[in-house]
């Protein structure tokens, strides 16, 4: 049998990420975008906001979280982009540094 500890030690730690990222996202109002299993949340931008100005804000010298805009990484379908909308965090960090960035996302305003 192969050892599926690394496995579950790997589901824990991207649950914990997610978990301390998408609670201070919906702390400052943004919908709830739990993803069930993944290493990624994709983020609903606040009303008004495009994918690439959520992204530039986030990556302000005060915050300084990397994310993707949705509109860079989807294609137009019918002239319309799925992606636009929409803003992706990989889940990476360490979970002390995702605490350390939901510190910061908790500070922001729309």
């Amino acid at each position: 049998l192969l050892d599926e500890k690394h496995v579950e030690e790997f589901r824990s730690s991207y649950k914990k990420k997610r978990d301390i990222v998408v609670s201070a996202l919906k702390s400052i109002g943004l919908e709830d975008c739990t993803p069930e299993a993944a290493m990624y949340i994709w983020q609903e931008c606040p009303s008004g906001v495009c994918s690439v100005d959520l992204s530039k804000k986030l990556l302000a010298k005060d915050v300084a979280i990397v994310t993707t805009p949705g509109s860079w990484i989807s294609h137009e379908v019918d002239k319309v982009n799925p992606g636009e909308g929409y803003i992706r965090f990989a889940l990476v960090p360490s979970i002390a540094d995702c605490k350390q960035a939901a510190e910061k996302i908790k500070k922001l305003e729309f």
